[in-house]
């Protein structure tokens, strides 16, 4: 079951991508010869509703506007071999709301690390 600050989304995401985040820049020398800069993978979840409620587009938007830290929860991930933890920060891309269902495409990402401002 997937949980964000402790409570449970309105509805399940059609999708779920909880592969981390590598950090890495590959750059080349001037002879050609590759180098890499890399650092520990962070940990993330990419939650894709075709169709979400406006209930669900809420309670994500309410965890953005708060500008805070987010505190992932899934104790089903088969990514994390069983439970997938972290704190990261949210951001979601809505699309239009779709005429006559009161509904919304929407992609929530939660990355791994902090929020600074307010």
């Amino acid at each position: 079951m997937i949980t964000l600050n402790g409570n449970q989304p309105p509805e399940s995401p059609n999708d779920l991508d909880e592969n981390p985040n590598k950090v890495k820049t590959d750059t080349f020398a001037i002879d050609g010869t590759p180098q890499r800069l890399q650092f520990p993978s962070k940990k993330a979840a990419k939650l894709t509703y075709i169709m979400a409620s406006a209930a669900t587009y809420q309670f994500y938007k309410a965890l953005y506007d708060a500008a805070a830290p987010v505190t992932y929860l899934n104790d089903q991930s088969n990514v994390s071999g069983g439970t997938l933890s972290f704190t990261g920060i949210i951001d979601f891309n809505e699309d239009a709301y779709i005429r006559g269902g009161n509904l919304v495409p929407l992609v929530i990402t939660i990355s791994e690390g902090g929020v600074t401002g307010s």
